[in-house]
């Protein structure tokens, strides 16, 4: 039951609020000065203990370790003291729990028994005690650290050293392998010493001999013997620091390096807005020219145009189709994929159509070549062509191909785009399959590039993304995102080996981003 001290209980059933300034412990409330008066009077209360409020600093705190309930027993007085258990008691747990000790007594008898100075022996008794588990704590937590700080130490010191020791290894390991290279480079020294020193010798017999022999006869054959031999050879071969290999099996069950392809990183150099080439200018496709200038295809306009990266329109040309891919064939033309009419080539400064349309009997919606060869996305077909439009071979591939990219090393890589399909192929020029890359976050294959190591780059139409893959088809990492990167709706790529330098088509087909790959 809460305790109002502050308040004089006697007024309060008066519905009176008025201050306390007295106590009285026995009836545990508070009292005010005329309350207290009439307290001391009535003979039930007289014998009561009143104290002054005034006079005992912090009382809320002392009351708040008061209890006069029993907290087994609600509401029921606590009236005695158990000596055995040390522990205040009310009727029911007297008869309960406290039924068989001896030595139960009221709470009248126990403050009788028990003084000031019995009271604070008690309290000097906990100080002591206290202070003495302080300080246990306070010594066990210092040799704790110290015992930490130990152990720290030991284990640099038992590193330093075998980083030491595996110096020292490495250091021989470079000198025995520079002495051995030494000795390499001097035999070789002298062994092109002592050919010179013959060609010499040769040569001035020939000045000797070059009046009284025929020319045909000078015996030229000797130096070409010498040199031939000097090509077939031994050559120098590249060393490599290597330890001992049983050091090495050592090393490597703490310590083990694997060599792993290390993924290229791309960062944004600067964008194109295509709308400073015209309002309406927008592309799917687009390359670099020789000279690194780009041209790009206008799907909204039907037109070809060439630029620089800085947005400054070079040329541009009108066709009666509209452009679905375009591809640099050598340093003189430009083949242009348009759809169900065929493929253009283009004058690569002009831009002014060479020849006729070729039609390839199908939709030609990508175009790509290989030295002599044209190869064209044809319906669901890859067909290998001359560049007058004579067919080599064809590849059947049912699905659709959405872009393709410059050969490289006799690889063709293609994205098929088909409505239950999102794959990157990779064949060769005769069609056998080298690998087929599929990913949950590649949504909507469009355009394919490939950089100078042979990595491959796809871009994610849907996904909003551009993956980077190994040569073998492996994932790298997801190289730019829609979050980090702001990618939207990206189309085509390609990719300039001189400035190892990618080029994006983003923001559905309105800005072209150009990427540091390193």
């Amino acid at each position: 039951m809460e305790t109002h001290f502050k308040i004089c209980a006697s007024c309060l059933q008066e519905d009176e609020n008025v201050s306390s300034s007295e106590w009285c412990w026995n009836c545990m409330e508070g009292l005010c000065t005329e309350c207290a008066k009439y307290h001391r009077k009535q003979k039930p209360s007289r014998q009561h203990k009143i104290v002054v409020l005034n006079n005992i600093p912090n009382f809320d705190v002392l009351l708040s370790y008061i209890h006069t309930s029993c907290p087994m027993h609600n509401n029921q007085p606590l009236l005695s003291f158990c000596s055995t258990h040390r522990d205040l008691c009310c009727e029911l747990c007297v008869k309960t729990s406290h039924g068989d000790c001896k030595q139960v007594i009221t709470l009248t008898e126990a403050a009788a028994t028990t003084t000031n100075d019995d009271v604070a022996e008690k309290f000097k008794s906990l100080e002591k005690l206290l202070e003495i588990k302080t300080e246990t704590i306070r010594k066990s937590l210092v040799s704790q650290g110290e015992e930490v700080v130990q152990k720290v130490q030991q284990m640099r010191t038992e590193i330093d050293k075998y980083f030491d020791k595996l110096e020292e290894e490495v250091k021989k390991n470079l000198i025995v392998q520079h002495e051995s290279y030494l000795k390499l480079v001097h035999q070789e020294n002298s062994s092109v010493e002592e050919c010179f020193h013959e060609i010499k010798n040769m040569k001035e017999l020939m000045c000797v001999l070059s009046d009284d022999i025929p020319s045909n006869q000078i015996p030229c054959q000797k130096i070409n013997e010498i040199i031939y031999d000097r090509k077939s050879s031994e050559k120098l071969k590249e060393t490599s620091v290597t330890g001992d290999q049983n050091s090495q099996n050592d090393r490597k069950k703490s310590t083990e390096v694997k060599a792993e392809r290390i993924p290229e990183k791309a960062s944004l150099t600067h964008k194109l807005q295509l709308s400073k080439l015209g309002s309406n200018v927008t592309s799917t496709e687009c390359c670099y020219l020789p000279d690194g200038k780009l041209v790009l295809i206008d799907t909204t306009g039907k037109c070809v145009m060439s630029c620089n990266d800085t947005g400054t329109q070079l040329k541009k040309v009108s066709l009666k189709q509209e452009p679905l891919d375009i591809s640099v064939y050598d340093k003189t033309r430009l083949i242009v994929a348009l759809g169900n009419d065929g493929i253009q080539s283009l004058n690569i400064v002009s831009l002014r159509p060479l020849g006729k349309v070729i039609n390839l009997g199908g939709k030609c919606t990508a175009v790509t070549h290989d030295h002599e060869k044209v190869i064209v996305a044809v319906d669901d077909k890859l067909k290998l062509i001359t560049i007058d439009g004579k067919l080599i071979r064809h590849i059947d591939h049912p699905g659709l191909v959405w872009s393709l990219s410059a050969v490289f090393n006799g690889k063709i890589y293609y994205s098929d785009f088909s409505d239950d399909d999102d794959v990157l192929h990779c064949i060769t020029l005769d069609g056998t399959n080298i690998f087929s890359y599929k990913h949950p976050q590649l949504i909507g294959p469009t355009g394919v590039a490939v950089d100078t190591h042979g990595n491959v780059y796809v871009a994610g139409l849907s996904s909003n993304n551009v993956h980077q893959l190994s040569r073998d088809g492996t994932l790298l990492s997801i190289i730019l995102t829609k979050t980090e990167d702001g990618i939207k709706y990206p189309r085509g790529m390609a990719y300039n080996r001189e400035k190892r330098e990618l080029l994006l088509i983003n923001q559905d087909r309105k800005i072209i981003q150009f990427y540091a790959i390193h």
